[in-house]
């Protein structure tokens, strides 16, 4: 139910059903609405925090590859490489961290 609608319908003047079981139940329903928009809200706000984590969660995941790759390329520790390359390798894994 829309936030409109459910305003609409409680500015109804039901008020000579005070006293009635029908009034008791038209408060309940009212209350129940109102609680289905707050767990609509809370649910889209999960969503959205669920789809930030992930997105980190990636970054993380990429970067800790980058991280593995020149971690390996160094240990391998070939004399054929300078130091040089050593650096390079080094830097181009931290390159994406500084963006």
């Amino acid at each position: 139910m829309g936030k409109e609608r459910l305003e609409e319908i409680k500015r109804l003047d039901v008020s000579l059903l005070k006293g009635t079981k029908f009034y008791e139940h038209w408060l309940w329903l009212i209350e129940q609405a109102e609680r289905v928009q707050e767990l609509e809200e809370d649910k889209k706000a999960m969503g959205d925090l669920i789809e930030k984590t992930a997105k980190t969660a990636w970054n993380v995941e990429q970067q800790n590859k980058r991280y593995r790759e020149a971690l390996e390329y160094i240990a391998a520790g070939i004399p054929v490489h300078s130091p040089i390359d050593y650096e390079n390798k080094a830097r181009k894994a931290l390159e994406s961290e500084s963006e």
